[in-house]
């Protein structure tokens, strides 16, 4: 027969799992975060880069560079977005900025203008209006997401968004990622251990009553009030060990039927052979006498008519005892 092995707490295994669970989750954000989060960045700075040069086009096609109402809606879209602009004319003067650094920005919109060589330029889009590109700055390195052209009214614009803030994010978010993880990983331990403990107490108290059962006392019985899964496998058990006993009880009562008729049967065998070695002792003895007059008729013993009838007359008898045993000797034996 095999071996059981030790047998785990549920709350344990309940534990491990849900470990197992958050510690899938966070890696799965982690991998997300470190993968994606970069593409989703880029793409959504694509977006906001072409919708402020949109907006610039459109003052330049309305004559509206430099108004308040202007100033005010580019303000609002450069500080929501972190997006640095700058616009110059044919005679490089600066019509508008909004930056951290003029003469880099001035350097870059040349080097476009210009197409200066060795500025590691990778084109991602390019219109009628506007180019659309990855970039980056030759003096500090800078990685930028940037967008240029030519507006209607002969000025050049230039708008770039830095990638440094979204790398340092990602790296950010990964780091507190991992420490909402422990944290979140430490007290789910601690609660799901708990619950899982009170889920297994009444199926460690199933496991005894079963245990009792299979050991014959049926008075073990489940009283939990559980309305789930646990109660209906409870009312089972008291079912079974139910049944169990009255169909024990039922082979009892059959068992000690049979022993009496066993010893009923035993009996009667022992007075079947009392009876036979009574009857055979009884026919020992009219046999006998058959035997000793027939032969003395046979010899001679006697002319003597009446003897001769007197001996003829007790063979009959002897006889019609011996028929008699034997009829009752087929009627014992049917």
């Amino acid at each position: 027969m095999k071996k059981r092995g030790r047998t785990r707490s549920i709350s344990l295994q309940y534990a491990l799992i849900f470990a197992s669970l958050i510690i899938g989750i966070i890696g799965i954000f982690l991998i997300a975060n470190s993968r994606l989060l970069g593409k989703f960045y880029i793409n959504n700075k694509q977006k906001e880069l072409v919708e402020a040069y949109q907006l610039i086009m459109k003052a330049a096609d309305n004559a509206t560079m430099g108004s308040e109402s202007f100033d005010n809606e580019l303000d609002l879209s450069t500080v929501n977005y972190n997006i640095d602009v700058i616009v110059v004319n044919v005679d490089s003067e600066t019509i508008t900025y909004k930056g951290k650094d003029l003469e880099s920005m001035k350097m870059a919109i040349w080097d476009k203008v210009f197409a200066v060589e060795g500025n590691n330029d990778r084109i991602i889009e390019k219109t009628e209006d506007y180019t659309l590109l990855f970039s980056s700055d030759r003096i500090t390195g800078t990685g930028y997401v940037e967008i240029w052209g030519i507006l209607s009214n002969d000025c050049v614009c230039l708008m770039r968004s830095a990638l440094g803030p979204m790398q340092e994010t990602a790296r950010i978010t990964n780091l507190f990622l991992m420490y909402i993880g422990l944290v979140v990983l430490v007290i789910g331990m601690v609660i799901i251990y708990a619950v899982s403990k009170k889920i297994a107490k009444p199926i460690l108290k199933l496991a005894d009553i079963s245990k009792r059962v299979g050991e014959l006392d049926f008075d073990a019985k489940y009283t939990g009030k559980h309305n789930n899964e646990i109660g209906l496998l409870g009312e089972n058990i008291n079912k079974m060990s139910q049944t169990l006993e009255n169909t024990i009880s039922e082979l009892k009562g059959a068992n000690v039927k049979l022993l009496k008729d066993i010893e009923k049967k035993e009996e009667m065998e022992e007075m079947r052979s009392e009876f036979l070695s009574n009857v055979s002792h009884e026919l020992k003895t009219p046999l006998a006498i058959i035997q000793g007059y027939a032969e003395g008729l046979i010899e001679g013993v006697t002319d003597d008519k009446e003897s001769m009838d007197y001996y003829c007359s007790v063979i009959c008898d002897e006889v019609g005892k011996m028929n008699n045993m034997v009829k009752k000797l087929l009627t014992l034996n049917a």
